[in-house]
């Protein structure tokens, strides 16, 4: 493809190398501001590449420019309401999840849906497998969650798995 095209690199892992590569992809932005990126857009890198293109337009980049100029991630939405049911505020979660349905088409909302669900039984079943004495790490790697994921389920014991039909029983 080298030989025909210009291509470009998109292999970055890890939430360092990955503010690094904002860094210096926008001269402008602070590591600050950059680790507020990613954590709205989450580490995806074709994803984090278009939201980088878009603010390489705006004359300066804060917090203001990100908030309104980026579109946060289903799976960061996603993130933030398993945190909350986690949490226990079952409340606040569905207000959220309202808030994430409310602009979606039909179509959107069983995607929408789909991978909520699908991030929903993975925090289940890695709480499951760690409260059943697989390492933290292993499960984490069978079931493909990110470091900071698993390690922010680990805060919770396994019996807040009980907020999990809470919030599903409060949804419908």
């Amino acid at each position: 493809l080298n030989d025909v095209a210009t291509t470009k690199d998109y292999s970055v892992e890890g939430t360092w190398e990955i503010q690094n590569y904002i860094q210096n992809r926008l001269p402008l932005i602070s590591p600050q501001w950059a680790e507020l990126l990613v954590t709205r857009i989450g580490e995806n890198i074709l994803l984090l590449e278009n939201e980088i293109q878009k603010l390489a337009l705006l004359p300066k980049i804060t917090e203001t420019e990100i908030i309104e100029n980026t579109i946060e991630s289903v799976e960061v939405q996603n993130f933030k309401l398993i945190d909350l049911i986690l949490s226990g505020n079952c409340k606040e979660a569905r207000w959220l999840f309202q808030k994430y349905l409310k602009p979606l088409d039909k179509k959107e909302e069983v995607l929408f849906l789909n991978a909520f669900l699908g991030a929903l039984r993975k925090a289940w079943l890695y709480m499951g497998m760690v409260g059943n004495g697989l390492s933290p790490k292993s499960s984490a790697s069978v079931l493909g969650l990110k470091d900071f994921v698993a390690q922010k389920y680990q805060r919770y014991p396994l019996a807040r798995i009980r907020a999990f039909a809470t919030f599903y029983e409060n949804l419908i």
